[in-house]
Formats: structure tokens, sequence, C-alpha cells
């Protein structure tokens, strides 16, 4: 049988090019995990800057402290995309 397996051309092993089942990557789901957080937590600290500054517990004047949040706003929301849109 596996002599006319073979005159037609088709594979005897049935297991050839197959790959054995993946585990899941923890090290890349704790990766996915620890960067959204990381960017929820940039976003946050931003809008606290932004409000000790109103409330006047911060004085780094007013332009400053709107270009950082918004700094920290931005690389805030690169790491939440980083982490849950883009595929590594």
């Amino acid at each position: 049988m596996s002599g006319n397996l073979k005159e037609k051309g088709q594979e005897s092993d049935l297991f050839r090019g197959t790959e054995p089942p993946k585990r899941k990557d923890l090290m890349a789901q704790f990766r996915k995990l620890k960067d959204t957080i990381m960017g929820i937590l940039y976003i946050l600290v931003a809008v606290a800057l932004i409000w000790a500054e109103k409330n006047g517990y911060a004085t780094f004047g007013l332009n400053f402290t709107y270009f950082l949040a918004a700094v920290m706003c931005l690389y805030g929301l690169f790491r939440i995309y980083r982490a849950l849109i883009l595929k590594r």
C-alpha cells in the first residue's frame, strides 16, 4: 500500500509538515498586560497633572503642564496601541 501512495506522488508520512501544538507564550501575555496598564497609568498621570495645575497644587506653568500632559497622553496611547492592536 505504501508503494501505491508513492507511485501516485502522495506522501506516506501523514505527520510530515505538521507542527506540534503551540503553548501559550506567558511572557508575551505578561508584556501585553504590562503595556496596557502602563499606558492607562500614563494617561491618568497626565490628567492628574492638569488637575493639580488647575487647583494650584503644582506650579509648573500652564503651557508646560499642557505640553507635558499631551506628551504623556500620546505615549500612553502608543503603549496601549502597541499592546492591543499591533501583532508581535
